[in-house]
């Protein structure tokens, strides 16, 4: 149960930093105010050491499903890294992922690495070339590692022969 609380807390703090870092935005009096994302160490440091209007950093309209879409990410990969971990090193029933000895081991864990890597890159891609599928790429990502930590509990729940 203590890996569990571990884990979980790993994974929000995660996602509190990721949305830390990305800056944030709330209404005030009917306006969405966000307070300024750098994307360079020069900007932020340049804003404070000139009072000029022209060094001060463009704050750029933000987009709603960024930031839930990121925590997605997050959470898949969370998700990936707890079912490898109930895994690890138990008869698998996936022949693809068996070892020699027909338990998970390296072999499966490279397929689920690169399998997760791989749909991490196409949705990145399609969120570039597409910016409105941001909602349904994080529901997705979402749904998806939803289904990897049930996988993951459902592990635990199961002896390891």
């Amino acid at each position: 149960m203590r890996r569990w609380c571990v884990l979980l807390r790993t994974v929000f703090l995660l996602i509190a930093a990721v949305a830390a870092t990305y800056g944030s935005c709330l209404k005030l009096d009917g306006q969405e105010v966000c307070t300024p994302t750098y994307t360079r160490l020069d900007d932020g440091l340049q804003s404070f050491a000139s009072p000029s209007s022209a060094a001060m950093p463009v704050i750029q309209e933000k987009q709603r499903w960024l930031t839930p879409y990121r925590a997605s990410q997050i959470t898949l990969i969370g998700g990936m890294t707890a079912d490898i971990a109930s895994s690890w090193g138990c008869a698998e029933a996936n022949p693809m992922l068996r070892s020699a000895d027909g338990r998970f081991y390296m072999k499966g864990t490279l397929i689920k690495v690169g399998g997760t890597s791989a749909g991490l890159v196409l949705t990145h891609l399609l969120k570039r070339k597409f910016p409105k599928l941001e909602k349904p790429l994080a529901f997705l990502l979402g749904g998806s590692s939803s289904v990897l930590y049930y996988t993951a509990i459902r592990n635990h729940s199961m002896p390891c022969y």
